[in-house]
């Protein structure tokens, strides 16, 4: 079977691949309800799917390229505002004093992740010797250059009223770091 635009396909699919056109697709993309970047992300599926079809010579061209994307707009991530802060650093300080251990932990925890950016996972395994003063002493993750991130002294002063034996602010080193994010 041979169709105006369409390569040569047998079976059930020889009626149905040919009817997939950029008005059906476009159709069946408008019936999405998924955010921006996932409609594009499902495009880029369908997209491949019809590459498929005619590397594989069932089609002799892509319906999808002519579906434009939807347009992402990415909404910022917004800092806390002081009185949301206020909440959070007494909620650390409920939890340390229900949870038992050192109490000032989680408002460490809290204050170390959110002075200098750190990623949970690289705030729990914070090695005490990579804070110098009033700086905590990093390397890039991309490029390996050494990097200091200035902290608020009060920042310095929680790491430091924790007391904690080993190399380590929040992490005993003993075990995976996975099971220290379980219970962080």
């Amino acid at each position: 079977m041979s169709q105006a635009g369409y390569g040569r396909l047998g079976g059930p699919l020889a009626t149905r691949l040919p009817q997939l056109n950029v008005g059906a697709l476009r159709t069946f993309r408008n019936g999405w309800t998924f955010a921006p970047i996932t409609s594009v992300k499902k495009l880029e599926g369908l997209r491949g799917f019809f590459s498929f079809c005619v590397a594989s010579g069932w089609l002799f061209n892509n319906p999808a390229k002519a579906l434009k994307p939807p347009k992402v707009r990415p909404k910022p991530t917004l800092p806390f505002e002081d009185a949301e802060v206020e909440r959070l650093i007494d909620a650390c300080d409920e939890w340390g004093r229900r949870w038992g251990g050192n109490a000032n932990e989680p408002r460490a925890l809290f204050l170390t992740m959110r002075n200098s950016g750190l990623r949970i996972s690289d705030a729990v395994a914070l090695k005490k010797n990579r804070v110098r003063g009033d700086k905590i002493f990093l390397y890039q993750q991309k490029t390996g250059e050494p990097v200091f991130v200035p902290v608020p002294p009060g920042v310095v002063a929680a790491l430091r009223a924790l007391h904690t034996t080993g190399e380590y602010f929040f992490w005993s080193g003993k075990g995976k770091l996975k099971s220290a994010l379980e219970t962080a």
